[in-house]
């Protein structure tokens, strides 16, 4: 999906351009990147006009599409392993900024307003002295090299049929992205257990032609890469444990209820009703595995589809793994308009409290008044 360069070396400039990517603004990833639309590219760079032609190569699916990676300005190389972090970052934001359920309905994913893995496609393109570069696809039966000239009308990368308009995306909440990619760079294991489960939740979430059973079967491994253990003989049971742990809030009420596994065995067990949920998502995952004849049934739960409830789970999971590991509380609150007024409230709050000569506003007395 993503063209990764060569390492960073000197010579002819790179121009890091996601060609289908809706950015209303640019974005502070860290002091040295940033993801900028076309429209806030610095025009005192003389990149600039360069990273413009570049993205007017690609057909795109509406006006005003198109940002660039800037590292922090346009021209500068990546290594390999930082560009695999950056395509990760990219699929989450896209991902994560697509329309939430309201009220547990689970019935459509909103597709007027929602994108695709395709649409956070990012490519690494060096541009030498004759206004020339390379456009590779790397594939699993061939590799496709083609020399491009920019401004050259026969020279350009068609549209995918696979990319849908992003004239309707859902806003890219900035905020995410700084802890978001201190993880994925961290070299930690839980940085590679959040970037392995946004890579499963990408394949979950492209729009080609893929069946609803190998949908079903990446989300599931993106919640055992997100939250299984080193050991080996970590089951169902812990993997559902450890998802509620993290995205169920403290009074979550556990009930007592029959849980049904696929050989007709069944236990109670007190569980909530995201848990009840996991159990049943499980299964389904394991009867598909397995070759079960599977009902249509079992392909939902509480009459809705378990693919759109899957994919909001494991959005949910990644956001409250990122919080938890970053140890912003503020990141694992799901709905993103709750979040930023959240945050502005708590600024404002930190500002009322500040210290004025070593005194908090609210421990403050009033000034005593001047006899007459």
């Amino acid at each position: 999906m993503n063209s990764p360069p060569t390492p960073a070396e000197s010579g002819p400039p790179w121009i890091y351009v996601a060609p289908y990517l809706a950015l209303r603004e640019p974005i502070t990833v860290a002091p040295d990147l940033r993801l900028v639309p076309l429209s806030s590219l610095d025009p005192d760079d003389p990149l600039s006009p360069v990273a413009g032609d570049v993205l007017a190569m690609y057909e795109r699916p509406a006006d005003g599409v198109g940002a660039f990676l800037c590292t922090p300005t346009l021209g500068s190389g990546l290594e390999d392993q930082t560009f695999g972090h950056a395509a990760q970052l990219l699929t989450f934001l896209v991902l994560e900024a697509n329309p939430k359920p309201s009220d547990g309905q689970y019935s459509a994913l909103a597709g007027h307003s929602a994108q695709t893995t395709e649409n956070a496609m990012l490519r690494g393109h060096r541009v030498d002295g004759s206004s020339t570069f390379v456009w590779v696809h790397r594939g699993v039966v061939q590799d496709v090299s083609v020399t491009m000239q920019l401004g050259r009308a026969r020279d350009s990368v068609p549209l995918p049929p696979t990319v849908r308009s992003a004239a309707f995306g859902s806003r890219i909440d900035a905020s995410l992205a700084p802890a978001t990619w201190k993880l994925l760079t961290s070299g930690r294991q839980a940085g590679r257990r959040i970037g392995r489960a946004i890579d499963w939740l990408g394949i979950a979430w492209s729009n080609a032609d893929i069946g609803v059973d190998v949908r079903i079967q990446a989300l599931h491994a993106g919640f055992d890469a997100l939250l299984g253990t080193d050991d080996e003989r970590s089951n169902a049971k812990e993997m559902r444990e450890r998802l509620c742990a993290l995205v169920d809030p403290q009074d979550e009420p556990r009930i007592r209820r029959p849980l049904v596994f696929r050989g007709g065995n069944q236990k109670d067990a007190e569980v909530s009703e995201r848990g009840y949920w996991f159990h049943h998502f499980t299964e389904l995952r394991n009867g598909i595995a397995h070759g079960d004849d599977i009902a249509d049934l079992a392909y939902h739960f509480d009459g809705y589809p378990h693919f759109n409830r899957a994919e909001h789970e494991l959005r949910a999971a990644i956001l409250g793994r990122i919080a938890r590991e970053s140890g912003d509380e503020l990141l694992a609150i799901p709905d993103r308009l709750t979040r930023y007024l959240t945050a502005r409230i708590r600024e404002a709050e930190e500002q009322l409290l500040a210290p004025e000569d070593g005194v908090p506003t609210r421990d403050r007395q009033p000034a005593e008044e001047e006899a007459p």
